[in-house]
């Protein structure tokens, strides 16, 4: 069950980046108060014994930072001041962290009695400051004291958020600073979040918001995201019924397989769950259509199993599914790619026990709660972040549910990795490394440069996580010591062969070579990245990494991987090179990366931009998808899916590939709002959510459908007859109607057809419209979309063109800015669009409409712009339309002067009459009451003409800083 709502989700948004900036502020300025580091002389700073010994370890400390990177004295400095930021930020988001995983514990009845909760009213200080009076003298008035209790406490598990972390630990919380957080933290209206169990991961990306608001500025200035910065770029957080629906149409079809092969009925049937959900959608959409329900609001789910299933999309069960189903819930593995915060495994861990639960009253066993706890960390749930605070975070988060469902649980270790290996800062001369090139030069023949290549590519792990071929690595240099062997020996004359060496094992000579390489890992890298103290010894991060990346191991590969375009990288070619079908962006490499880490019949669900679905850039990825693998379900939620994100860019779906070939089954996708909803407002996202627990517009298809469409545009919602008439038709055209010989690029592409009027008639029928949106979603049409439009006959096209070129002409004459402009009038112009509409959009053997022109009149300024291009020499009085020359009775020099202090200014020259007398005539129109002089001076600028010239005005107006004299100057004079 989620406890955030929208609603709190902002106020807990609001809250984390104020106290971000609070905290930030506060340790800068307490660090700076209690050590005095503007003081550059120790000696000097007048400080005591304890406070010299800290600051001692601080500069120690940055001194190696910088000494280690900067190569100037000035470099050292800066990037010395760019450590203590650092040292800064995480002292502050560490102590936040301590106090949301204090609260949400306290929530859950983990801690009692309650410190936090009610801060300095609360419970547990109240008793701490009764039993010790003495230890209550200080500036927290012993809160702080009791707090540090608690932190101690809570270190024996959890030594990496409570511990002394780093030299963090330095750093002082001002009292004032503390109470702020305690009393912000205990708002009324955050009193439900703390117990969400993805609370946790929403704080993180709050407090990193900041961050990455700052890489979109540094883009958007032409910047590029270097691999360091991928982490902050690339975090966010997953709405929860996104998560929920991936999980219940992956995971809970997986189960519905899993009983289906082993003859069980799975107890969502059984007890009639899936049939009330889907009577309860029926009555609600009813409901919903006639208006007694609001659009945004959710149905009513039950507690229990329910919530397990709500999302779960009426589907076939494929013969495969069941094949390749796990034989036990044990035994199944869970891999989320790109972690975070662990949002998807913390959900998986609710769903996955209660089908640990059912497994075991199928088996007709006795599990207790501890077992499956353990057993889900320890085997079922595997995750991999390049950020090792995101996996600290995730690592919490899944302790903390343990403790929710069985408090006595210990796992012995946990399969998450954050991949910063920091292999890159060994030198070639590295111990490690030396024994490692000689300990597989003698285990396995390979020689040390190849060894090397392997150790380089490991480095790659910091910024690539999930996407690093450790495999490829491998595999390559083990396959280019192999040819090396193979190579025929030449022999001897005289002495014929030598001795032969025996045939190469490929598979042995791999495990042997991945054994020293573990070796190598667990003496280069730390087992502590978890910041946990667990049952069992964790293995170093290095080896867990090389273990969960290995390809064809995971059931379910699930999550939301991050979205960035390669050509804003500034370093990209390793994803250029390795997934050259998915390199437009990220997010396509990790749709290519899942289906490989996948066992055989496994599923890869992701969510991730829809583009890929249509657009030309992703038609390697689209193609090598729908021909490979079969693709099950798809949840087009498109725009305005995400609370957190409120634009137009982002628009996303969620997808579930099942590793095995189309078997031309059936597949079913959901398209909760219609793709031509372009509402945008704050509601949207709850409207798409209602929809989406509705299963509003659903779609069967089947893949093999696409093939017909050049590229394989994923239009999902095509029925059969309009794949048959695309398929008829073919694509033989693609045009655009020019009056005049042009110059054209890219964004006005142009081909030639041997008919424009039958052309133009269907790119602007509602079919062809249809067709050429579903091929392409994004905001602009390519050349290949065109090409792909089927070139069908519009009867009566040449009598629809000639109207519409004759309208066109008479339109074109009334308005200015037109090349062929003569003088305003009137025009039917939007009159014969409509009725060029209807008219190509006639069934067929139905006569053309009566053609009745109705003729607008143009805006009352139209009349004086024209009046003032009469005096200024652009226009001729009599409809001759633009002049090249000016006129003898033109303004002299094309300037028309204007004051607010003399009326002998430009108005009284003869050449101004047609504009007096215009304004006689409109100018009550325009602007009653107003002086023409005035008008001019003051509105006609800014009002009128550089919205006629859209912001290309031909008059600019010289001015002095009030407008009282006011020169217009025409550009063509």
């Amino acid at each position: 069950m989620s406890y955030l709502t929208p609603e709190a989700k902002s106020k807990l948004s609001s809250t984390i980046r104020a106290l971000r900036e609070r905290l930030l502020t506060d340790l800068q300025n307490a660090i700076e108060s209690t050590y005095r580091l503007s003081i550059k002389t120790l000696n000097k700073a007048g400080l005591a014994q304890e406070q010299q010994v800290k600051r001692q370890r601080l500069e120690q400390w940055l001194d190696e930072q910088s000494r280690s990177q900067g190569k100037s004295k000035k470099q050292e400095l800066e990037i010395r001041d760019r450590y203590l930021k650092t040292a800064v930020k995480l002292a502050a988001a560490t102590l936040l962290n301590r106090l949301v995983v204090i609260k949400q514990m306290e929530a859950h009845g983990l801690i009692k009695p309650a410190v936090l909760t009610g801060g300095w009213q609360s419970r547990g200080y109240r008793e701490f400051r009764d039993f010790a009076p003495d230890l209550c003298k200080d500036e927290t008035e012993g809160y702080g004291t009791l707090l540090q209790l608690l932190y101690d406490e809570l270190a024996q598990e959890l030594p990496g958020l409570f511990g002394n972390v780093g030299v963090t630990a330095l750093f002082p919380i001002p009292a004032s600073t503390l109470r702020a957080a305690i009393e912000a933290l205990d708002a009324a209206e955050l009193k439900d979040v703390w117990l969400d169990d993805t609370t946790l991961g929403w704080v993180y990306q709050y407090w990193n918001d900041p961050e990455r608001e700052a890489l979109d500025a540094k883009l958007n200035g032409g910047g590029k995201v270097e691999p360091h910065e991928i982490a902050s770029k690339t975090q966010m957080f997953t709405e929860r019924y996104m998560v929920e629906w991936l999980l219940h149409n992956s995971l809970g079809q997986m189960w519905l397989a899993m009983c289906k092969k082993h003859g069980w009925t799975a107890e969502v049937e059984a007890d009639g769950t899936l049939a009330r959900l889907e009577a309860r959608r029926k009555e609600w959409r009813e409901k919903r259509e006639q208006g007694e329900v609001a659009i945004e609001a959710l149905m009513p789910i039950e507690p229990g199993i329910e919530e397990n299933w709500k999302y779960w999309v009426p589907q076939p069960l494929t013969a495969d599914a069941v094949t390749h189903a796990p034989e036990s819930v044990r035994s199944l593995k869970i891999l989320d790619p790109a972690t975070g915060s662990g949002h998807f495994l913390v959900i998986a861990f609710g769903l996955l026990f209660t089908l640990y639960q059912e497994e075991a009253r199928h088996r007709g066993e006795n599990w207790s709660d501890r077992q499956i706890v353990e057993s889900i960390l320890e085997n079922n749930l595997y995750g991999v972040d390049i950020d090792p605070r995101a996996i600290q975070i995730a690592a919490a988060a899944l302790i903390l549910k343990a403790r929710l469902l069985s408090p006595q649980a210990s796992p012995k270790h946990l399969n998450l990795v954050a991949s910063n290996l920091q292999l890159a800062s060994l030198p070639a001369d590295d111990p490690a490394l030396v024994e490692l090139r000689r300990e597989v030069t003698q285990a396995t023949g390979i020689p040390e440069k190849l060894t090397n290549q392997i150790v380089y590519a490991l480095q790659g792990a910091d910024y690539l996580g999930t996407l690093l071929k450790v495999d490829t690595a491998v595999d390559a240099a083990i396959s280019e010591y192999e040819s090396q062997f193979q190579q025929a020996v030449q022999g001897d004359i005289f002495a014929g062969f030598g001795e032969q060496k025996p045939d190469f094992n490929f598979q042995q000579t791999k495990a042997s070579l991945l054994d020293k390489l573990e070796q190598f890992l667990s003496r280069c890298t730390s087992g502590d990245d978890l910041g946990l103290r667990l049952r069992g010894e964790q293995l170093a991060a290095g080896i867990r990494f090389i273990r969960i990346v290995r390809e064809n191991s995971y059931d379910l590969v699930i999550g939301n991987p991050p979205y960035q375009r390669t050509s804003k990288m500034a370093d990209a070619a390793y994803i250029t090179k390795n997934y050259s079908k998915g390199k437009a962006d990220l997010y396509a490499a990790f749709l290519e990366r899942g289906l490989q880490l996948a066992k055989v019949g496994g599923l890869s669900a992701l969510l991730t931009m829809r583009n890929w679905m249509f657009i030309q850039q992703f038609t390697q990825i689209r193609e090598y998808l729908l021909e490979n693998f079969d693709l099950r379900t798809l949840g087009d939620v498109d725009r305005g899916a995400f609370d957190e994100v409120p634009n137009e860019v982002l628009a996303v779906v969620m997808s579930v590939f099942q590793k095995v070939s189309f078997n031309g089954g059936m597949s079913v996708a959901m398209q909760p709002t219609p793709l031509e909803d372009n509402s945008y407002d704050r509601q949207r996202t709850k409207r798409k959510r209602a929809a989406v627990l509705l299963q509003i517009g659903r779609f069967e298809f089947s893949s093999d459908r696409f093939e017909v469409i050049e590229e394989k545009p994923l239009v999902y919602w095509w029925d059969e007859q309009l794949f048959r008439i695309y398929a008829l038709n073919g694509n033989q055209f693609s045009a655009r109607c020019h009056r005049y010989s042009s110059i054209f690029d890219s964004m006005g592409a142009s081909v030639f057809p041997p008919s424009n009027a039958e052309t133009v008639a269907v790119m602007n029928s509602n079919l062809g419209r249809y067709i050429l949106q579903s091929l392409n979603p994004s905001i602009h049409f390519q050349v290949g979309d065109v090409n792909r439009l089927p070139l069908f006959h519009i009867e009566s096209a040449d009598e629809i063109f000639t109207q519409l070129d004759v309208a066109f002409t008479e339109h074109e004459a009334a308005r200015e800015t037109s090349v062929e402009f003569k003088k305003p009038g009137t025009s039917a112009w939007n009159y014969a669009q409509e009725w060029a509409q209807t008219a190509v959009d006639s069934e067929p053997g139905t006569p053309l409409p009566k053609y009745e022109p109705v003729y607008e009149e143009p805006p009352a300024t139209n009349f004086v712009s024209y009046a003032i291009g009469v005096a200024l020499g652009r226009f001729s009085t009599n409809g001759e339309g633009i002049l090249n020359q000016a006129p003898a009775t033109a303004l002299p020099h094309g300037i028309l002067y204007l004051s607010a202090y003399s009326e002998k200014d430009s108005l009284e020259h003869p050449s101004c009459k047609p504009i007096q007398e215009t304004w006689h005539e409109y100018g009550s129109i325009i602007a009653k009451g107003t002086q023409l002089r005035k008008w001019l001076r003051l509105s006609f600028f800014k009002e009128v003409h550089l919205g006629m010239y859209e912001s290309r005005p031909i008059y600019f107006p010289l001015s002095s800083p009030r407008k009282n004299f006011v020169a217009f100057v025409s550009i063509h004079h």
